[in-house]
């Protein structure tokens, strides 16, 4: 009805034990003001911790069809151990993984990977150009830098020092 609207419960499944303590709750809220042919809602997802009593919402399906995390100690976690870990701590986004990789939607290509060992490879065109090693920097191919200076040693290995100014 049109007198739903804004945090309004619409339905609530509980799931508690035999003394009624809830261990958890699915509710579905009224996301903003109803109005004819208007009924904006969100699911919200309460847990309650171990220790606790009191269910906590944990996670929020609004009406925009955003998924949030409702706390900054959650986080969305991937894979049978977890493997790979988004979240925010209150001050800092995380994507957290021993083995990373950033590719085209195809996954047909790779542009990017962060690996365990802190070794960063970037490609372009699925061909490494940059990798970061324990000593500094591999590049494959043409660097192209302002203020570029160097000189050659006896064994045809370039010195360069590159100054990047603007």
């Amino acid at each position: 009805s049109s007198n739903n609207g804004t945090n309004a419960k619409i339905g609530v499944i509980e799931f508690s034990g035999g003394d009624n303590n809830q261990a958890a709750i699915i509710q579905a809220v009224g996301d903003n003001t109803w109005g004819t042919d208007d009924y904006p809602g969100r699911l919200e997802f309460y847990t309650t911790a171990d220790s606790a009593n009191t269910p906590t919402e944990r996670l929020r399906i609004t009406s925009a069809g955003n998924v949030s995390i409702q706390n900054d100690s959650g986080k969305f976690t991937a894979g049978a151990g977890d493997d790979l870990l988004l979240y925010h701590d209150g001050s800092q986004s995380y994507i957290a993984g021993d083995d990373i990789r950033i590719t085209n939607k195809a996954v047909s290509e790779t542009q990017a990977k962060f690996l365990a060992n802190g070794t960063v490879e970037l490609y372009h065109n699925n061909s490494k150009k940059i990798e970061t090693t324990s000593s500094g920097v591999t590049v494959t191919g043409t660097v192209t830098a302002d203020g570029f200076s160097g000189s050659s040693t006896s064994d045809n290995t370039a010195k360069a020092w590159v100054n990047f100014n603007g």
